[in-house]
């Protein structure tokens, strides 16, 4: 089968190439920047010469002429941005592009089409497990608003039938971040302040690999719409801070903070970034609903489809907080 991915620099993308190539499909990539693109895949040992490397852009609908010479579609591109000048960016990319792309997809008859949704697509929770048939929300950052309405289009697809897949990762983490993203600044702004955040509830942990694994093994075509929350570990603040203590060898303080007391300092900042037009501040009221009201996701149906081979939450930031030491992002 062959398979155009969008999204490779990133890094989710890039660990989807990885997988689609060893489990031989012939896999091609749309990339602004082939150079860029074949340094992400080559630093994950990616055999260049087994990847058709495509130079274009979401944005400019580049891949408009490449669609036909695929079977199917993994969607991964998208932009995270808390940067207010970013917002129309972000629109055009996570919620216009994407449906355009989408749309196409199906259109042409490629089956699967593989979008990377979001659980923050259906956040708050509506009880004590997030599912993947939960309403979408109506959530207050503008990247989150991005991915919710990016999930409305997509489950607009579905409902017609189209072979359109649903994929929601919880927080991913891993080693061999090209970007470094949020997660893994967490976690290394932790360690290397010697302080992490202890508060009410917890996070889950999406391993890329396990991630990237899954979307490869999705990759049948017959099956129809569906929808699957990633396989996702919940880890409580004290049990990220005790497990990153352990792995970096450094004490770590516990700044601890009532779940209500942060809640009410990020709907104070929400307040104060409409009234005066300021950057999105760090400590939303979104971000702190996150952070205290994060609840497990009913991933069965994913383990099931791993197996054994699921790497989980642990072995995650081991590899995660090694791989971050040994690129110097964490001090020692």
């Amino acid at each position: 089968m062959k398979v155009l991915v969008t999204g490779a620099t990133g890094f989710i993308g890039s660990h989807i190439v990885d997988q689609a190539v060893n489990a031989g499909y012939q896999v091609g990539v749309l990339a602004r920047n082939p150079d860029k693109q074949r340094s992400v895949l080559a630093k994950l040992g990616v055999d260049l010469d087994s990847v058709n490397v495509h130079q274009g852009d979401v944005l400019d609908a580049d891949w408009a002429s490449l669609l036909p010479g695929y079977e199917a579609l993994i969607h991964s591109a998208g932009m995270m941005s808390k940067n207010m000048a970013d917002a129309n960016k972000l629109w055009a990319l996570n919620v216009t592009a994407s449906d355009l792309l989408l749309k196409s997809a199906v259109d042409l008859g490629l089956d699967p089409v593989i979008h990377l949704s979001s659980f923050m697509a259906m956040f708050p929770p509506q009880g004590d497990v997030i599912k993947a048939d939960d309403p979408v929300k109506e959530p207050d950052s503008m990247y989150a608003k991005t991915k919710a309405q990016a999930e409305r289009d997509a489950r607009a697809l579905q409902a017609t039938g189209a072979p359109v897949v649903c994929v929601y990762p919880a927080s991913v983490n891993g080693p061999q971040d090209p970007t470094v993203g949020s997660g893994q600044e967490f976690i290394a702004n932790g360690i290397n302040e010697g302080k992490m955040l202890v508060t009410e509830g917890g996070l889950t942990f999406t391993d890329v690999r396990d991630l990237a694994l899954l979307v490869t093994r999705l990759l049948e075509p017959g099956k129809g719409p569906r929808r699957i929350m990633s396989t996702a570990d919940y880890l409580t603040h004290q049990q990220i801070l005790d497990l990153m203590s352990e792995l970096s060898g450094k004490e770590i303080a516990a700044v601890r903070m009532p779940g209500w007391l942060m809640r009410m300092i990020g709907r104070i900042a929400d307040i104060k970034q409409k009234l005066f037009r300021g950057p999105t501040p760090e400590l939303t009221y979104e971000t702190a609903m996150v952070l205290t009201k994060c609840v497990p996701q009913a991933d069965a149906e994913a383990r099931a489809i791993l197996g054994n081979d699921i790497i989980g939450a642990d072995q995650c930031l081991r590899d995660m907080v090694r791989w971050m030491i040994e690129q110097g992002i964490i001090k020692r």
